[in-house]
C-alpha cells in the first residue's frame, strides 16, 4: 500500500513517515492486493477537504482520460503505445510533466508486458488484464494525482474490474 499526502504525493513510490495529514492535502492512495495468486493494483486520489480549483481541473482531466481509455481499449484494434499517446493528448492541456508509462499488464508478477508506454507494441488480446493509470506526479502545485483501474480485455472491448466510482470533487 502507498499513502502519499501533500507534497509527498509527487513521488511515485513512498514509504511511511511521521507526516500528518493536513486540511486541504491531496492524498494519493494505492493498494496492491493479490487475488488467487494474481497481482492487481488500484489507486485513488481524494482530497482531505474540498479540492483546490487547480486540483479539481487536473482531476476532471484525469477522469475524462480514464473514460476515454475505457472507450478505446479493444483487442487487436489498439496497441499499448497508442493508449499512452491517447493519455498524453488528453493531458496536454494540463501543462504538467507526464510519466513515461501509463500502465501495464498484471499477472503472476506485479507488473508484466505489455507496458502502456514507449515500448515495442504487443496487440491487446482477449484475456489480458491491464492496469491503466492516468497520472501526473509533477503538477506544478506541490501535489501529484493518479487514477489506477484494472480492466479485462474481452472479445469486444474491455470490462472494468475495479470500482467504477470516480472520486467526488467536493
Amino acid at each position: 500500500m502507498i499513502v502519499a499526502t501533500g507534497e509527498r504525493s509527487v513521488f511515485p513510490n513512498v514509504g511511511p513517515t511521521t507526516r500528518q495529514l493536513c486540511k486541504g492535502d491531496i492524498c494519493r492512495m494505492e493498494i496492491f492486493p493479490m487475488i488467487d495468486g494474481y497481482h492487481v493494483g488500484v489507486c485513488r486520489t481524494p482530497p482531505s477537504a474540498k479540492f483546490a480549483p487547480e486540483a479539481a481541473r487536473i482531476w476532471a482531466n484525469l477522469t475524462a482520460c480514464k473514460h476515454l481509455l475505457l472507450d478505446i481499449m479493444k483487442p487487436a484494434r489498439v496497441e499499448p503505445r497508442h493508449l499512452m499517446i491517447s493519455i498524453c493528448r488528453s493531458c496536454a492541456s494540463l501543462a504538467c510533466r507526464r510519466s513515461r508509462s501509463s500502465g501495464m499488464a498484471w499477472g503472476c508478477i506485479c507488473t508484466e508486458d505489455p507496458y502502456l508506454g514507449p515500448t515495442p507494441d504487443q496487440p491487446l488480446e482477449p484475456g489480458m488484464v491491464l492496469a491503466f493509470e492516468p497520472l501526473v506526479f509533477e503538477t506544478g502545485y506541490d501535489f501529484g494525482m493518479q487514477i489506477k483501474d484494472v480492466v479485462l480485455i474481452t472479445d469486444t472491448g474491455c470490462e472494468l474490474m475495479s470500482n467504477f466510482t470516480d472520486n467526488p470533487i467536493a
